[in-house]
C-alpha cells in the first residue's frame, strides 16, 4: 500500500512538473469551456422550447381538423339517415297503394260475383 502512495504521489509531482500550461491558463481554459458548454445548453433548451412550441401548434391544428371531419361525418350521416326514412317512407306508401288497388282489397267490387 506503501508503494502505492509514493507512486502516486511522484506521478502528481510529474504531472505538475511537465504540464504544459500554467494553473492560470488551465482555469482559464476551464472557465472558457463552461461558458462556451452553458451556452450551448442554452441553444439546446432554446431549441427544444421551439420544437415544442411547434409540435403544440400542430397538435392544435390537427385537433380542429378532426373536429371539422368530424362535424363533416356527422351531417353526412344525418343525411343518409333522412334519405333512408324518406325512401322507406316512399315505400310505405307505395305499398298501401299497391294493396288497395288489388281487386279482392276492394269490396265494392263484383269480382266473383
Amino acid at each position: 500500500m506503501m508503494q502505492f502512495l509514493i507512486g502516486a504521489c511522484l506521478g502528481a509531482g510529474a504531472a505538475l512538473l511537465f504540464a504544459p500550461m500554467t494553473g492560470q491558463s488551465a482555469r482559464s481554459r476551464l472557465l472558457d469551456q463552461v461558458a462556451k458548454s452553458g451556452h450551448e445548453a442554452r441553444k439546446l433548451r432554446e431549441l427544444a422550447e421551439k420544437k415544442q412550441r411547434h409540435f403544440s401548434n400542430k397538435m392544435i391544428g390537427y385537433k380542429h381538423k378532426l373536429n371539422e371531419v368530424k362535424e363533416d361525418m356527422i351531417k353526412k350521416i344525418d343525411s343518409v339517415q333522412t334519405t333512408i326514412v324518406d325512401k322507406m317512407d316512399e315505400l310505405k306508401q307505395r305499398d298501401m297503394e299497391s294493396t288497395t288497388n288489388l281487386p279482392y282489397s276492394n269490396p265494392s267490387n263484383s269480382f266473383g260475383a
